[in-house]
């Protein structure tokens, strides 16, 4: 009658030693999707304030102004925002001009410092002044 007594704890052993592994990549998971969340929002944040600033009235304010709005309700922080020439605003039309949009990873990260702790993203689009 008593035919499982040899195998009691096994469960319980079993149970501790994939535990952390499942755990590890559930968080490991979690951080990638995190990672690729930050990063296609550094892709439309570039865009759109390219966008803003390729019009022919569009502002280095302005451009900002759209990118903080688009950083602020994705919830990124400490990004930056530059733009190469420093005056795309004052181009000539046809002028090609570079966004560039970078933020830390560990600082917009669920787990901060677990996986991707000293690594800088960022996202850069090439506009032509109109």
């Amino acid at each position: 009658m008593t035919k499982h007594v040899g195998r009691r704890g096994t469960a319980t052993v079993e149970l501790c030693v994939c535990l952390p592994l499942l755990v590890l990549i559930v968080v490991g998971s979690i951080e990638t999707c995190s990672l690729i969340y930050l990063s296609e929002t550094l892709s439309v944040t570039s865009y759109e304030a390219g966008r803003v600033l390729a019009m022919p009235n569009g502002t280095t304010e302005q451009a900002d102004r759209r990118a903080k709005e688009i950083l602020k309700s994705r919830g990124i922080a400490n990004a930056t925002v530059t733009s190469i020439p420093g005056n795309a605003a004052s181009l000539d039309p046809g002028t090609e001009f570079r966004v560039v949009v970078a933020a830390p990873a560990h600082t917009n990260s669920l787990v901060p410092g677990f996986l991707f702790a000293n690594r800088q993203l960022q996202a850069a689009v090439t506009f032509v002044k109109e």
